[in-house]
């Protein structure tokens, strides 16, 4: 039996509410222009996972090599009438040039640890696989980077459930906060 996988992987303490994962792992980025223009050559997958406080990690098996990535986090909170919601999108290994070049639009990332290129939007290191290896995105509560009411559950849903849902359980507002913190571990 051949043990040629690692292991990249989600983990959180936030226990509060609850956490979303959609992630985009390819091996080649040449083919990303922008957010809503990457098709990746080659071989790729879309992963998704929930995270909250009886399952606090989703942990993705993949072949050895490097990978590069998107991922979309979204956190959810909702206690009577007081409900936060916060989004949180991270570039594995690169990010796209500000402002945009058609000829190069890929500026990648070779640092160790996450940087922050805006409240909402993070860069993290490349993906390494290595063997029985497992790659750890710690997602915590940090300090709040930026906060505004919404109103998105208003508009949520055709049948207008979230609607009803919405109103009824968290108000007319919702507050959208900044605050979860990044922290990559390594363990082999």
């Amino acid at each position: 039996m051949h043990s040629d996988y690692g292991y990249f992987k989600f983990k959180t303490s936030l226990y509060d509410g609850g956490l979303s994962i959609q992630t985009k792992l390819f091996q080649n980025p040449e083919k990303c222009f922008s957010d809503y223009d990457c098709n990746p050559e080659g071989h790729w997958k879309e992963e998704s996972g929930l995270l909250n406080s009886n399952k606090q990690n989703f942990p993705i098996q993949l072949d050895l090599g490097f990978y590069f990535a998107i991922s979309k986090v979204r956190y959810a909170e909702s206690s009577f009438f007081d409900c936060n919601y916060s989004e949180l999108k991270i570039y594995h290994g690169f990010r796209f040039q500000e402002p945009f070049d058609p000829f190069h639009p890929l500026d990648f990332y070779h640092k160790d640890q996450c940087e922050w290129i805006s409240e909402n939007a993070a860069v993290c290191p490349r993906i390494d696989i290595t063997k029985k290896g497992i790659l750890e995105m710690d997602l915590r509560k940090g300090s709040t980077r930026n906060s505004h009411i919404s109103f998105w559950h208003l508009l949520e849903g055709p049948s207008g459930l979230g609607l009803v849902l919405g109103l009824t359980y968290c108000g007319p507002v919702i507050k959208s906060l900044d605050f979860i913190d990044l922290q990559v571990n390594r363990y082999e």
